[in-house]
């Protein structure tokens, strides 16, 4: 406003005498306007480059676990019992849960988020059930449901602690990992490492006729994963469980399990 007043008042002559100090006033604001597109350019393809990659890979601290009932597929082949809960039981559960994606997952490297162009990202849910497999007498703490790509954590895993939501949460994200993220290379290079001749004397030291070679193969990589690349270890004190761990070398497994890994520091 004062500028424009003074500009008025000093008539022809003045504003003669004025012209080169506009011409130079000109230029400033020209190369102010180019600096400021050429960094808003420089923003916004940061951004959208940032926006790329969130959108192409994801951690696990960024998945949102809920806690939902869970609905099955195959009636009569489980006997499942709703657990009533309350409020704060189910708030610090998926504080637990949430803990342990923040632990585990500086671990890893970031995974994919898309799979021959479908969305591969697993959900998270805790159900507030108990359930056990027909002719079992252990209850099923966890498992990986293919059909539809979720991780589910029962009330009996869920209600002990976090110790134990991290070692159920890390094996079944072993069996993701197996299904997802493996190539059909890297399963036949893990298969080389275990598949010795002691396969088959471990398989019966399950005594489960339901589990065959190729299940038990991927439930010992799920364990591995679990302990060379998320790092948990072993709760049998927790979770009354056996523990099945893989016949194969420990120092082939940590040379196997750093493509997962996050990169060091």
């Amino acid at each position: 406003m004062f500028s424009l007043l003074s500009l008025h008042k000093s008539g022809a002559n003045g504003v003669k005498s004025m012209m080169p100090g506009k011409i130079v006033l000109a230029l400033i604001l020209l190369i102010i306007s180019v600096l400021v597109t050429a960094c808003e350019k420089s923003e916004n393809t940061s951004a959208s480059s940032t926006e790329s990659e969130n959108i192409s890979t994801f951690s696990l601290n960024q998945l949102q676990p809920k806690v939902l009932p869970y609905v099955f597929t195959n009636q009569g082949t489980w006997v499942v019992k709703p657990v009533q809960i309350k409020n704060k039981d189910k708030a610090k559960a998926l504080e637990n849960m949430q803990h342990t994606l923040d632990t585990i997952s500086p671990r890893l490297k970031p995974f994919p988020a898309y799979r021959n162009g479908k969305p591969i990202i697993p959900k998270i849910k805790i159900t507030p059930i108990t359930i056990v497999k027909q002719g079992r007498s252990v209850n099923t703490l966890a498992w990986f449901d293919i059909e539809y790509n979720a991780i589910v954590l029962t009330w009996d895993i869920a209600s002990v602690g976090e110790e134990t939501i991290q070692y159920g949460f890390s094996h079944e994200l072993g069996h993701w990992v197996w299904y997802y993220i493996l190539t059909d290379q890297d399963k036949t290079e893990y298969r080389a490492l275990v598949n010795g001749k002691k396969t088959m004397e471990y398989h019966n030291d399950l005594k489960d006729p339901g589990m065959n070679k190729d299940l038990l193969i991927e439930e010992w990589f799920a364990e591995d994963f679990r302990i060379y690349a998320c790092e948990v270890p072993d709760y049998p004190h927790l979770l009354r469980t056996p523990i099945q761990k893989s016949p194969g070398k420990p120092d082939d497994l940590k040379k196997f399990f750093k493509r997962v890994k996050a990169d060091e520091a």
